[in-house]
């Protein structure tokens, strides 16, 4: 018998069980866009019409989180997943990733108006699972629109299936999200519970890195690539439960988010109130 033969016979043979195996066998992170990854101020119908366009205002340290998670899971896949309408949005949003150095990623965007938000990226996600079969699930979107419901919606149907960690920035007046989603207004928070979970590693320099510009932010201004945009609203935020040996650096800045949190809430508050001044004199003629 010719062994040479007999290898390449079973080389044949078990090739494509290998190639399913490869392809089942990955980590998918499905991420939103608006007010998620690029700040839009989705509540504000005026506000999200003149952040719509732009493209330089990416929530700072997202692109550099992403990347990191790329370059350190070797079978990891990023699913852009927007209910923004594909006529009116692709093209900017196709610019505004490449232009912040996101990772490369398929992006899928609602195909007409009269669809449903919801409809759309529930049905995208299932799609997502149906075709790669992952073992692990990373869903990352925020608290400005149907986020939490849909992810909650995902993690019921399919925690049995895999593991999925939520995760939803509180940009705006903290509404419940569920025990098994983690609240972030920062990269780190993403960081650090994924390494918790054994995915990727949340590096001292990186770490330090993201609290040193943290701290270091100057008060934002309408366009431009900031932690903490000029309409957040996260008062109410709390640091996340982490199993880490580094409490003192921690507690700094956990310290530092929910004052932030507070005085950016202080500070949203009395603009309003400037505002509802203005407007009554205006109209008082006074």
């Amino acid at each position: 018998m010719n062994i040479f033969k007999v290898i390449k016979n079973l080389a044949l043979y078990i090739t494509p069980f290998l190639a399913v195996i490869s392809l089942e066998a990955q980590t998918i992170l499905v991420s939103d866009i608006d007010d998620t990854i690029k700040a839009s101020n989705v509540r504000s119908k005026v506000n999200r019409l003149l952040y719509a366009c732009a493209v330089e205002n990416e929530i700072k340290g997202m692109s550099r989180l992403y990347s990191q998670l790329a370059s350190e899971i070797p079978d990891l896949e990023i699913k852009y997943v927007s209910s923004a309408p594909e006529f009116f949005m692709r093209e900017n949003h196709e610019y505004f990733l490449e232009y912040n150095s996101f990772p490369n990623g398929e992006l899928s965007l609602r195909k007409s108006f009269f669809d449903s938000s919801n409809d759309h990226r529930i049905s995208t996600i299932e799609m997502i699972i149906s075709e790669t079969k992952p073992q692990t699930l990373i869903l990352i979107g925020d608290n400005g629109e149907s986020d939490p419901e849909i992810y909650d919606y995902i993690f019921n149907k399919y925690s049995q299936k895999m593991s999925i960690l939520q995760f939803i920035r509180i940009t705006y007046p903290h509404e419940t999200i569920t025990n098994d989603q983690t609240a972030f207004v920062n990269p780190i928070e993403i960081c650090l519970k994924l390494e918790e979970s054994g995915i990727g590693t949340c590096s001292d320099s990186l770490i330090d890195g993201f609290y040193k510009e943290i701290t270091q932010e100057e008060v934002a201004q309408d366009f431009g690539s900031y932690y903490f945009h000029p309409y957040m609203d996260c008062n109410g935020y709390q640091w996340p439960e982490l199993n880490f040996d580094r409490s003192e650096l921690f507690e700094n800045i956990s310290n530092h988010l929910e004052h932030k949190c507070h005085t950016q809430t202080k500070s949203l508050n009395q603009n309003l109130k400037k505002q509802v001044f203005y407007q009554t004199k205006l109209f008082d003629g006074t």
